[in-house]
């Protein structure tokens, strides 16, 4: 397995998480609602097929822009905008406000492209606009998560063994590897999308439960 990120524990239970080494990118693997469509000079982001034809260098803002989509392709009934962050990787929102916050200039961040769903998927997925927009969000998210390597593997089984919770990160860590192959409460999961914390609360686990 890679490197180990951290490693947790909680009574006999120990978690060990790690950089997923071979993540899936989302938007060619997995079975999204929403269409992601971006321009960027240097980076090849978003979906490779997408209806919109109209060029973003022919309007002299992202508002202008996105008016003339909804004017030009009215099939599309719910559209969002997209900024990146190009700080030490790529970040993907659909929301400006904490790019704004650590960025305030706008050195490092505007606007990349949209996000939207056509009037048919709306009438076949979705009770509201609203709920269409939340599953927006989150596709994005989840992709802005691939783009900045925020994608995980854990591994988590019960080690009974004397004075457990005398021993280090490094020791536990060995432990670990001396155990997994002799136990049948070993389990690995890889394609955890998103930040450490919820995926620690997703196996009942706490940030503050690590070993140091």
């Amino acid at each position: 397995m890679s490197d180990t990120l951290g490693i947790y524990r909680k009574g006999m239970r120990v978690l060990r998480v790690f950089y997923d080494p071979d993540p899936l990118n989302p938007r060619t693997e997995f079975d999204g609602v929403a269409t992601i469509a971006c321009w960027h000079r240097r980076y090849n982001l978003g979906d490779d097929e997408h209806i919109i034809e109209l060029d973003p260098s022919d309007y002299e803002n992202s508002h202008d822009f996105m008016a003339a989509i909804q004017e030009e392709y009215p099939e599309i009934a719910v559209v969002l905008p997209i900024y990146m962050m190009d700080h030490g990787g790529i970040s993907l929102s659909t929301e400006v406000d904490a790019f704004k916050t650590a960025d305030p200039m706008g050195w490092d961040w505007g606007w990349v492209g949209v996000v939207f769903v056509t009037q048919e998927v709306l009438d076949e997925g979705f009770e509201s606009e609203e709920d269409a927009i939340a599953i927006m969000q989150a596709e994005v998210d989840v992709y802005s998560d691939y783009l900045s390597g925020n994608v995980f593997c854990v591994e988590v089984m019960d080690i009974d063994v004397p004075n457990i919770s005398d021993l280090g990160a490094s020791e536990l860590d060995a432990l670990f590897d001396e155990h997994m192959t002799n136990t049948t409460t070993y389990e690995v999961c890889c394609g955890l999308y998103g930040d450490v914390t919820t995926i620690l609360k997703d196996y009942e686990f706490d940030i503050d439960d690590i070993v140091v």
